[in-house]
């Protein structure tokens, strides 16, 4: 890639804007996982933005200005135990964006990290669906498909670029996710159908935007209702 970044430089010009936005999707929990599926999630979603990055970023840096736009997720600040491997890699690079946008301030250079939520790209049918989570691919499809449409991340990435933004949720989910994920860390979700017993382990989460995504992926009946529980003094119960 520091060959291509060579190339464009010499070619078309110092390039002003990098959007880091290569990525693939995978479902299945940790002991399902092989090192082999761990290497490939890795080697795309993390490393991937990692060398875009080291290519493009000496350039923007010596001429102080440019801007890299890193795609990230919801899922980079919303712990699942189906999403162990994929949630990781977002979460990384949302930390990487971070520490290069703290790194490269001075130098002119602006960073954001970008977070969609459900989007409806072809990324679904590329996913890996591993183990037992091989039963879901149907459901987590149809989800996809109902998803928010693509121009609303492209306009979100132009917008952060125009703003110098840090970190851009996309979609009400993601939004508020993020709000939650930083005023609530402990807050707690479980879904239970009405009168029944929870069909998600509860857990540290973001609440809304882990509610979303669990709904999203196939949790998909009218006699499940989502109870958030948010561990602060006071107890505090939502329905949804």
């Amino acid at each position: 890639m520091v060959d291509l970044a060579a190339t464009v430089e010499a070619e078309v010009g110092p390039v002003a804007v990098l959007v880091n936005n290569a990525g693939v999707g995978m479902t299945g929990r940790f002991l399902e996982t092989t090192d082999e599926d761990w290497d490939w999630i890795m080697g795309i979603n993390l490393d991937g933005v990692r060398n875009g990055c080291a290519a493009f970023g000496p350039a923007m840096v010596g001429r102080g200005a440019g801007h890299v736009v890193n795609m990230s997720s919801g899922l980079g600040f919303t712990p699942r135990a189906t999403e162990p491997a994929y949630c990781t890699t977002k979460a990384a690079v949302l930390m990487l964006s971070q520490c290069l946008r703290a790194d490269w301030r001075a130098s002119g250079v602006g960073v954001t990290a970008v977070c969609p939520g459900v989007i409806n790209t072809p990324i679904i049918d590329a996913t890996r669906f591993v183990g037992s989570r091989a039963a879901t691919r149907d459901r987590a499809v149809r989800a996809f498909r109902r998803g928010h449409a693509p121009e609303l991340v492209a306009e979100a990435v132009v917008d952060a670029v125009r703003r110098n933004a840090a970190v851009v949720p996309v979609g009400a989910e993601s939004h508020a996710g993020w709000a939650l994920h930083r005023a609530l860390p402990k807050a707690q979700f479980v879904v239970v159908p009405d009168g029944g017993h929870s069909v998600s382990e509860p857990g540290t989460a973001s609440a809304l935007i882990a509610a979303t995504n669990a709904f999203g992926m196939g949790i998909d009946r009218p006699d499940i209702r989502l109870v958030v529980h948010l561990q602060m003094p006071g107890s505090i119960e939502a329905h949804y």
